[in-house]
This record gives C-alpha cells, sequence and structure tokens, in this order.
C-alpha cells in the first residue's frame, strides 16, 4: 500500500460519533407539565412528541422547559445497560411488565414496581420488560440551530 493510498483511506474515516440517548429502545414521549418548544413552520404536520426529543439526543442538550413521561422498550439491542441522557431531571423510574388473559391473549394492563439504578447511573434493559421516567426537561430556549435540527429530523436525515 503506497503512502498516497494510506492518506487517502484515513481521509474517508469518521470521527467517532457519540450514541444518541434512543439507540436501541423503543420509546414513547407524553407531555405532562410545560410545553413542547415551538415547531418550525416548514415542518408542520410532524410529531413535535417524537422529534423533539430525538432532535435534543442529536444536539446532546435539553430544548425548552417541560414536565414528561418516557416509556423505554429494548428493541433487540445488545446491550444489557441503559444510561438516561444527562439532561434529564428524573424525578421518578419505575420498572413495569404487561399481563395478558390466559384464554384470549389479549394484554391487560401494566405492573409497575420501582426501579433502582446501577452504581454507574445506568438501568438494566430486560428483555419483556419496559421503564417508565418521569423527568423535568430545564434546557435553552428553542433558536435557529434548533430549529434546523428539528427540521433535518423530520425530514429524517
Amino acid at each position: 500500500m503506497s503512502l498516497k493510498r494510506a492518506e487517502r483511506a484515513m481521509k474517508k474515516i469518521r470521527p467517532i460519533e457519540k450514541p444518541r440517548w434512543d439507540l436501541g429502545i423503543g420509546w414513547a414521549h407524553v407531555l405532562l407539565d410545560g410545553a413542547l418548544p415551538p415547531v418550525p413552520s416548514a415542518s408542520r404536520g410532524s410529531d413535535p412528541n417524537h422529534i423533539w426529543p430525538m432532535v435534543e439526543g442529536r444536539l446532546g442538550y435539553a430544548v425548552g422547559q417541560r414536565r414528561c413521561r418516557f416509556l423505554l422498550v429494548p428493541a433487540g439491542s445488545r446491550h444489557k445497560y441503559w444510561t438516561p441522557p444527562s439532561w434529564w431531571q428524573i424525578e421518578d423510574v419505575q420498572r413495569g411488565v404487561q399481563t395478558f388473559d390466559q384464554i384470549t391473549l389479549k394484554p391487560l394492563e401494566w405492573q409497575w414496581t420501582p426501579a433502582k439504578p446501577r452504581d454507574d447511573g445506568s438501568y438494566v434493559e430486560a428483555k419483556d420488560r419496559a421503564l417508565r421516567f418521569t423527568v423535568r426537561i430545564d434546557g435553552r430556549p428553542a433558536g435557529m440551530n434548533e430549529g434546523v435540527a428539528y427540521c433535518r429530523a423530520a425530514l429524517g436525515e
């Protein structure tokens, strides 16, 4: 391999990207108090309850001020532990399992128990279990950079 070829190969290498908080999990976001940041006019019709948490994950910081609940379900991740983002001020964490009717196999209800973090602040992911976080998010107000990030996330980039 020549020096020029090695140099071209090195230029193609991207820097290591920090993994997003939602990597390997399925999640749902419900607003309890406060309001989500406004949606840019170019992205009307998108679901801000789904897009704003993704934008925060890409930016690496919180946007807006609200109290919300996240339901997290492992989605085939190879990781056994999951760490919440640093901008979440966690108020309550519960681990749940869904019960089913033994005859019809229809889902009945969720049974929740308190969940405790490990020493490093992560939570254990278990198959057929869910984590329910009640968190407070106090971040900077949405500006131009956040609006652009929202539009890019809404477009699927």
